[in-house]
């Protein structure tokens, strides 16, 4: 970001939620607390903000201060806020390329813009995958998939099924759970 964007982002932040654009950190010895500004809040790099945690929580934090400011009505989850901003900037370097492939006249700004996109977008990506968003869905999605297993075959357990109709179930509930799925024909 230009440092225009970071002191209207700052001011924004600091409208949005006061207090959180100081460091969070207090002295043992004196209670005192740092007070070094932060840009979305948390503690100050001396006091371990460069952690990929601390770096990921603040991240999110900005984008939802921002979305405050701009007047986003949607609650959205840290996680949520992060994914749909990776999802924008890729948008945003899409579009310009596309502009490019379409022989479109290309300005040094266009190519300025192209880099701080492409620039962005690896940023807002990397904190992404620091912050393990991607593995937290895959985790819950096997897990929601292994209650759904344990579900059915109680069901199926509980039917008392014929040797016939056992012999169908390996072709049919997948079957289904794939139409369910929205994988395959019905």
């Amino acid at each position: 970001m230009h440092l225009k964007e970071w002191s209207h982002l700052m001011e924004d932040l600091r409208r949005a939620m006061p207090a959180a654009s100081q460091c969070t950190a207090t002295a043992k010895s004196t209670g005192v607390r740092c007070g070094k500004l932060v840009l979305g809040g948390g503690v100050c790099r001396i006091h371990g903000g460069r952690s990929p945690n601390a770096v990921a929580a603040r991240e999110a934090r900005l984008v939802q201060a921002r979305a405050a400011v701009l007047g986003g009505r949607e609650k959205r989850t840290p996680a949520e806020a992060l994914m749909a901003a990776g999802s924008a900037l890729d948008a945003g370097l899409q579009a310009i390329a596309d502009l490019v492939e379409a022989g479109g006249v290309v300005t040094a700004e266009a190519i300025r813009e192209l880099r701080a996109q492409a620039d962005a977008s690896g940023r807002m990506q990397k904190i992404i995958l620091d912050a393990g968003i991607e593995e937290r869905r895959v985790r819950v999605s096997e897990q929601q998939g292994a209650r759904i297993a344990t579900v059915i075959r109680a069901i199926l357990e509980d039917l008392r099924l014929s040797p016939e109709q056992q012999a169908m179930v390996s072709e049919v509930v997948p079957r289904r759970l794939r139409e369910v799925a929205g994988v395959g024909s019905a």
